[in-house]
């Protein structure tokens, strides 16, 4: 049977995730940014020929050939790739749904903390407020899904049907449970 990793290694996880998430995503958008605008609206960016599209250099070095005329200065090439092949290359593509991956997974362990602390102040609720006959009702609640008919729990729990009745409205009073018509019974539904 696996065991699920502590609240404590799970928040751990969680922000981790959606840190590196949310740093690959900026650098999406920064890949973006770079390929579209070519650094035209931020000043401390280098202006006409930064990015993709950058015009051809010349390299000059201060080496030994250099100094002495037997080296030749050589050009990079520049990249004349459209935006849109530039975007869609397999490279940031995985990029991008890295980055999604990572932002769903925090995402998902946000939601099942939150779920995971709702339930344990639930508990500590119900320790204060139930007494222990109603604790038991909404302990055989649970051990079947959360939902059973009036009658079944009657029989789950060894009370009368009268017993149960007073049980059930006493914890739909206290808002723990609801109910709904269900033929000549109540489907009692833990909240």
């Amino acid at each position: 049977m696996i065991e699920m990793a502590s609240p404590k290694h799970l928040k751990v996880l969680m922000l981790f995730s959606l840190i590196f998430g949310g740093f690959l995503a900026l650098l999406y958008l920064a890949q973006l940014y770079s390929i579209f605008w070519r650094h035209e609206f931020l000043s401390f960016m280098p202006g006409r020929g930064g990015g993709y599209f950058e015009e051809p250099r010349q390299i000059i070095t201060s080496s030994p050939e250099a100094l002495n005329g037997t080296f030749r200065p050589f050009t990079r090439p520049s990249i004349a790739l459209d935006p849109l092949s530039l975007i869609l290359s397999p490279f940031n593509l995985l990029h991008l749904l890295t980055a999604v991956a990572f932002l769903a997974n925090g995402y998902y362990l946000w939601r099942f903390l939150n779920a995971h602390n709702r339930a344990e102040a639930k508990d500590e609720v119900y320790a204060f407020v139930l007494s222990d006959e109603e604790k038991q009702a909404v302990a055989k609640l649970r051990e079947a899904g959360g939902k059973l008919t009036q009658k079944d729990l009657s029989v789950k729990t060894g009370f009368s049907a009268v017993k149960t009745h007073r049980i059930v409205n006493r914890l739909k009073g206290k808002g723990a449970v609801e109910t709904h018509a269900f033929g000549m019974t109540n489907m009692v539904v833990l909240k």
